[in-house]
C-alpha cells in the first residue's frame, strides 16, 4: 500500500477554526509543533506560540504530515534563517525540487502562492503567501488541500496567474 503526504493531509480535512475567542487544540497543537521543532534546531529567540486558530496557520498543515512522515520541512532546514521563518508559507519555497506547474501531481507535491496584491518576488520568504497540496489545475486556476483555506481544512481553487510562486515536489514522488 502507498500513502502519500495528501492521503495523510486529508485525514484533517474538515479541521476548522473555532470563531471568536476559542482555539482549535489541534492546530493550536499544530503550531506548536513547529515551534517545537524550531526551537529544537537552535534558532535563538523564536516566535510566541500564536494565542489562537485566527493566525495564518496553512503553513503547518505540511509541517504536521512532514512530521509525522519525517519528511524535510522547513522548522528542520540546514539554514537557520528558514528555521526560523518555518510558520510562513513561502518558506515551503525552500524545500525539495522545484517544478513547473504542468508538472505537478497530486500526492507529490506542493504548490506556493502570493497572497492577492503582496510581493510577487518569490526570493522574498518572509512576506504574505500561501502552502496548499496540489490536486489540479486549469489554464487559469489551481486546486489545492490545504489548512487555512475558508479557516478550515479543504480543497479551494486560486487564480494562480500572477500568484504563483513556485511548484515544489518535496520529496520522492513518482
Amino acid at each position: 500500500m502507498q500513502v502519500t503526504a495528501l492521503d495523510l493531509a486529508r485525514r484533517y480535512e474538515g479541521l476548522k477554526e473555532i470563531p471568536g475567542t476559542g482555539t482549535n487544540p489541534i492546530i493550536s497543537g499544530m503550531l506548536g509543533l513547529v515551534l517545537a521543532e524550531m526551537a529544537a534546531g537552535g534558532i535563538g529567540t523564536l516566535p510566541a506560540v500564536p494565542p489562537d486558530d485566527e493566525t495564518p496557520w496553512c503553513a503547518t498543515l505540511p509541517a504536521q504530515v512532514a512530521f509525522l512522515l519525517n519528511l524535510p520541512r522547513p522548522a528542520k532546514h540546514a539554514d537557520a534563517e528558514i528555521r526560523r521563518l518555518a510558520l510562513r508559507a513561502r518558506s515551503w519555497l525552500m524545500i525539495g525540487t522545484a517544478i513547473d506547474l504542468k508538472d505537478a501531481k497530486p500526492g507529490w507535491d506542493l504548490v506556493i502562492l502570493n497572497r492577492a496584491g503582496g510581493i510577487t518576488d518569490p526570493t522574498i520568504i518572509n512576506a504574505p503567501g500561501h502552502v496548499t497540496f496540489y490536486l489540479a489545475h486549469t489554464a487559469e486556476r489551481v486546486r489545492g488541500f490545504g489548512g487555512n483555506q475558508g479557516n478550515q481544512a479543504s480543497a479551494s481553487w486560486y487564480p494562480w496567474s500572477g500568484q504563483l510562486l513556485g511548484v515544489r515536489r518535496w520529496w520522492t514522488g513518482p
